[in-house]
């Protein structure tokens, strides 16, 4: 092999030198430092989309009275692009003449003969009684493009007409999964 006609030191002085042009440009610049250590490899930018996450029962309200069922359902949509990771329900019930209570119960599935699956479904909050207002959140929450299901479920049907109205609400910094960000 053989050498150039320069000297052997200047060799050395001139990889030291290239050496220090590449640590000081991480120091200044460490973008541009980085593509050079990666031998001039192109990185990838990340772009954000905007998106909409909700949800909506569907009735929103389900009434008691007689001659009604003692449970009574209703679908809960996603009704956004974004995956949930929990929602918060105002449950507001009308008419407080009755000693009636009422529960309520989430399903990733729907019920059938008040049933979730084989299971009772996952409490939406305690016993609500009928006058009161009551906000609670669940986790059992929608799949994007889907449905969860709720039964409501009085103790006894009372004699005078009762209503439960639903609102569903999503705070969107505490209440949606992160998305995921990958480089393009």
């Amino acid at each position: 092999m053989s050498h150039p006609p320069w000297p052997r030191g200047r060799r050395a002085r001139t990889t030291a030198a290239s050496a220090a042009v590449v640590l000081l440009a991480g120091i200044l610049a460490p973008d541009v430092a980085s593509a050079a250590l990666d031998h001039g490899t192109a990185r990838g930018t990340e772009a954000a989309a905007s998106a909409a996450w909700g949800a909506a029962p569907s009735p929103a309200t389900l009434t008691w009275g007689l001659g009604s069922a003692a449970r009574q359902t209703a679908t809960v949509a996603n009704t956004g692009g974004v995956a949930l990771t929990a929602m918060t329900y105002k449950v507001v019930m009308s008419n407080g003449l009755t000693l009636s209570t009422w529960s309520l119960a989430a399903c990733a599935t729907p019920w059938v003969a008040g049933l979730c699956n084989g299971g009772t479904g996952s409490a939406v909050g305690g016993t609500y009684r009928a006058g009161t207002t009551t906000t609670v959140t669940s986790t059992l929450v929608p799949p994007v493009g889907g449905s969860s299901y709720l039964q409501a479920t009085a103790s006894s049907v009372p004699a005078l007409t009762v209503t439960m109205t639903l609102t569903i609400t999503v705070a969107g910094r505490s209440q949606t999964r992160t998305p995921v960000v990958t480089n393009r």
